[in-house]
């Protein structure tokens, strides 16, 4: 099915819409913003990009993620590449190599390497 399709169908009922003081946010995988809008989309998108964090005790790591292309979109518990990295102050230059020159999503660089730094900067609070 085209983006577009899919957009269609999901932009106004699914079950990751919160709606909070007239304002629609989303809460899927992939979406960086939390924003409900078809660019930031994680499920209308063949290419999307996540960037959570994964506390384990003390250990901290950034997990960046990927959907695979292809035939993992019927599978859900395959469709997701990811790789782990360690919190430094490079983390953001490195998300941002990897989405942006890889030509995966270019127009998330932004966001990715935002939603990394915001991450890590709730991290060392905890």
């Amino acid at each position: 099915m085209s983006e577009d399709l899919i957009w269609s169908l999901v932009r106004r009922h699914n079950c990751f819409q919160k709606k909070v003081g007239g304002h629609i946010f989303s809460t899927e995988k992939g979406n960086l913003t939390g924003v409900n809008t078809k660019r930031y989309s994680g499920l209308a998108n063949k290419k999307v990009v996540d960037v959570d964090i994964k506390i384990k005790g003390h250990k901290k790591r950034i997990v960046l993620s990927k959907k695979k292309p292809g035939t993992a979109q019927r599978k859900p518990a395959k469709m997701f590449w990811s790789q782990t990295y360690r919190p430094n102050d490079k983390l953001a230059s490195r998300i941002a190599l990897e989405v942006a020159t890889t030509q995966y999503r270019p127009d998330l660089r932004k966001a990715a390497c935002k939603r990394a730094k915001m991450l890590l900067k709730a991290a060392r609070k905890n």
